[in-house]
């Protein structure tokens, strides 16, 4: 009989150690490419810049006193585009040192929770700024003859080339971004799991279950023992569900705020106090494609929070879930730069239509249609309050994770 179970006892721990390398080798493989994506985002974002902020074109005819020439800051769209480039470019040298660091200890939680924060806030400001220098770009391409924009790349064609292909490593260095996160999150749950399959933790498994021997000998002190144990558990569960009530409430939150956006920008339009007989002119969302991507992107994320308080609320009730919560990091990554997407080419637009800009012969809008440009202000508030609520989430849900 001893024979036998020291027997079984050998194979389990030798499927055990198996077990062990295994993932050791998965999760620092995974380490390995997110150093790899780390450089390869670095080098489409800093391209992207170094595109932009070199851009600019001279037209071959001139009169004596006027050049006709256009460069990149003429916009300044542009000018913050160059700006979010080079912060996100800088940061991912720099978070190079922690992608090392999880190479070389693979069970590194804390850590990877920073990495989550931090990636999630750069994927918002590099999105920010494609977004918003790509709604300019549409517009140099094609124009607006509602609001009296004219197309200007047919005047400066290798100007536009250039910086149409400077939002390809920027798009490029959003997509790295967001397989970023999703490796995060993953190695997080990874960690979590390599720490309960660890063998100091399953010999102090065996070790509870031994002192269940001494029951009979040791009964009061197993009695204050039971009894403290729940205890101690409904303590460590309090903050996980504590976070999970708070995720919830964000969730609906952020879910009124992108709605409430979507329905003012819908429902915008002015018309202007005086007019011919025959012709009324009139201001409407749609008259600006940008506007109608910003309803339809602030419509789905909406719509999008109200599913995911299904997931929020089998976390108040299971508040260990860890796999649903890194489901839920990756959703939120891909719902925020979305909605980011949409807000920032929005105000782009909706800053164009207050100043204007003269150097491309665009003209304001605003002083005209008053009501119209309030209107529009109005709705890209409670779209970046979204935003933001939707940063916080993902704080939330890896803070969760590392204490799953």
């Amino acid at each position: 009989m001893k024979g036998s179970g020291g027997l079984e006892i050998g194979e389990a721990a030798a499927k055990g150690s198996v077990s062990i390398s295994t993932g050791r080798k998965l999760r620092r493989g995974a380490s390995v490419l997110d150093f790899f994506l780390r450089i390869v985002g670095f080098i489409c974002v800093l391209a992207s810049a170094i595109l932009m902020g070199t851009t600019n074109e001279s037209l071959p005819f001139f009169t004596q006193f006027i050049r006709f020439r256009a460069k990149y800051n003429d916009l300044p769209t542009f000018t913050f585009f160059v700006a979010a480039n080079s912060v996100v470019s800088a940061y991912l040298i720099l978070s190079l040192a922690l992608s090392i660091f999880h190479i070389m200890r693979t069970t590194a939680k804390g850590s990877r929770v920073v990495l989550i924060f931090f990636d999630a806030a750069m994927l918002a400001l590099l999105t920010a700024g494609a977004s918003a220098a790509a709604a300019i770009v549409y517009l140099a391409h094609k124009g607006n003859t509602r609001a009296n924009w004219f197309a200007i790349c047919q005047q400066f064609n290798s100007f536009c080339e250039r910086i149409s292909g400077s939002l390809i490593g920027s798009f490029g260095g959003i997509l790295v971004l967001v397989f970023l996160i999703l490796i995060s999150a993953q190695q997080r749950e990874l960690s979590t799991q390599a720490h309960l399959t660890s063998p100091e933790t399953s010999n102090y498994h065996k070790f509870l279950k031994k002192m269940k021997f001494f029951k009979k000998t040791k009964v009061e002190n197993n009695e204050t023992d039971e009894e403290q144990e729940p205890e101690s558990s409904t303590t460590e569960a309090k903050p996980k569900r504590g976070m999970s009530f708070v995720d919830f409430i964000l969730r609906i939150v952020a879910a009124v705020c992108t709605l409430g956006s979507a329905i003012a920008m819908r429902n915008t339009n002015g018309s202007l106090s005086s007019f011919k007989q025959l012709f009324l002119y009139r201001a409407k969302y749609d008259d600006l494609p940008t506007f109608t991507f910003f309803v339809v992107a602030n419509a789905i994320v909406s719509g999008y929070l109200v599913l995911s308080l299904v997931l929020s609320i089998l976390h108040i009730v299971k508040s260990g879930a860890r796999i649903t919560r890194a489901i839920l990091i990756i959703l939120d990554t891909v719902m925020l730069a979305f909605l980011m997407s949409g807000a920032s080419a929005a105000a782009a637009i909706a800053q164009l239509a207050h100043k204007g800009n003269q150097r491309v012969n665009w003209g304001a809008i605003c002083h005209q249609y008053n009501s119209f440009c309030e209107r529009v202000s109005g709705s890209l508030v409670g779209s970046f309050i979204g935003i933001l609520l939707l940063l916080l989430l993902i704080i939330l849900s890896a803070l969760a994770l590392s204490r799953s």
